[in-house]
């Protein structure tokens, strides 16, 4: 059995926001070892979690707001992809600000 595994770029833009602004996450796939099906996004804790859409076969991204119920703080932003076989590949973690 290979192993699912990649390195990925995440970009996240604005790198902090406020509640309800529109934030933008990209993530770069490179060196992808399996296949790809689908790619998403979990802030750990606080019950979000949204699928990327599909750019190119290695570039997936989505838009969404800050939650207005969201405190000012640190969160953690967890992206992950799964295979074809719905196994798990490393996962990227990035925190993000909320003013």
């Amino acid at each position: 059995m290979a192993i699912f595994t990649y390195e990925a770029n995440l970009n996240v833009s604005p790198a902090e926001g406020k509640r309800g602004q529109p934030v933008q996450v990209d993530v770069s796939f490179s060196n992808v070892q399996g296949k790809i099906e689908r790619v998403y996004l979990t802030v750990p804790g606080y019950g979000i979690m949204q699928n990327l859409s599909r750019k190119t076969d290695e570039k997936y991204t989505m838009t969404m707001p800050v939650p207005w119920e969201a405190s000012p703080g640190q969160y953690t932003i967890q992206i992950s992809a799964v295979n074809p076989e719905q196994e798990r590949g490393p996962m990227i973690r990035r925190t993000y600000t909320v003013r």
